[in-house]
């Protein structure tokens, strides 16, 4: 039987109306988990550090990965097909780990969400409609030194399946990744799926996001 890890995302004061981002000062108050090998749990080469949070505008997420050979290119740029460098977001506002949200992004501003239909929870027969887009979701990226980030809003009138409202004290389920092909390439998750290859649709293994004061 799996052993789903519970994350408490803070609550936080929300970005204004013409703004989607949390400040520096906010994530720096937001404790940061470490991404592990998808397959075993194991220590990564890459290593990639995860902070989630709340607001009343929907939920940031931030992830912090190293990298031996900084990324040069303007982050504005869409990515191209070739792009593989990527973190992931599966939301499951329902908690039954059959019916959730994906969400990929690259560094390069790149964006590809779907709405998945996986009641065998794997990847072998899940159902994914790739017509559906996330409504306002917005994401920002830099780099620095050795390092690259990405910044996420997916605000709560964009979740699938909808939510009537989020307070203090919900549980959803999901899981957050990042799939890094350049040598070593390797796939990193908050919760690994104990499969090889990584089977990141093993949706019995999300862990529990709680949504906290």
């Amino acid at each position: 039987m799996a052993i789903h890890t519970v994350m408490v995302l803070p609550h936080v004061a929300a970005p204004g109306l013409d703004q989607a981002f949390l400040s520096h000062a906010q994530w720096q108050g937001i404790p940061s988990c470490s991404l592990v090998r998808a397959e075993d749990g194991g220590a990564v080469t890459l290593a990639t550090s995860l902070r989630v949070a709340w607001s009343a505008r929907g939920v940031h997420v931030c992830f912090c990965c190293t990298d031996p050979s900084p990324l040069s290119r303007d982050f504005a740029v869409e990515a191209s097909s070739d792009m593989e460098e990527a973190v992931g977001v599966f939301l499951d506002p329902i908690g039954d780990r059959s019916q959730y949200m994906a969400i990929m992004a690259t560094p390069y501003g790149g964006v590809a969400d779907a709405r998945i239909e996986n009641p065998w929870h794997h990847s072998l027969r899940h159902e994914t409609d790739e017509t559906w887009d996330c409504p306002g979701v917005r994401l920002r990226s830099w780099s620095q030194h050795a390092e690259w980030s990405l910044e996420l809003l997916i605000p709560f009138n964009g979740i699938t399946p909808a939510i009537d409202a989020v307070r203090p004290g919900d549980r959803w389920t999901g899981n957050f990744f990042r799939i890094a092909p350049q040598p070593p390439s390797e796939i990193s998750a908050w919760q690994p799926c104990y499969t090889s290859p990584p089977d990141l649709h093993a949706s019995d293994h999300f862990g529990i996001l709680e949504f906290g004061h």
